[in-house]
């Protein structure tokens, strides 16, 4: 079973996230995942290979996401709603 295709939707989502933290590589990629027309073909097998190499590249771990969050939410608490008691 082939896993599922992230909607042209949620890669702008997730494009939009990473701008805002400054992942300019992974914003790369994404843009580039969304550019393919169907990733299950076989001559997109390898693209999808290298499209998943660079962006483990650009975000090795959810630690790599959580320490950009945590220092932009020490940096800029205005960027973000309150958290109500």
């Amino acid at each position: 079973m082939r896993p599922p295709v992230a909607a042209k939707s949620e890669l702008e989502a997730a494009i939009n996230g990473y701008v805002y933290f400054g992942f300019n590589d992974a914003v790369a990629t994404l843009r580039d995942a969304a550019a393919v027309e169907n990733p299950w073909a076989d001559s997109e097998e390898l693209v999808s290979i290298d499209l998943d190499a660079r962006y483990a590249a650009a975000i090795p771990g959810d630690a790599v996401v959580a320490d950009r969050f945590e220092t932009r939410l020490a940096t800029h608490p205005e960027d973000f709603a309150p958290v109500d008691p």
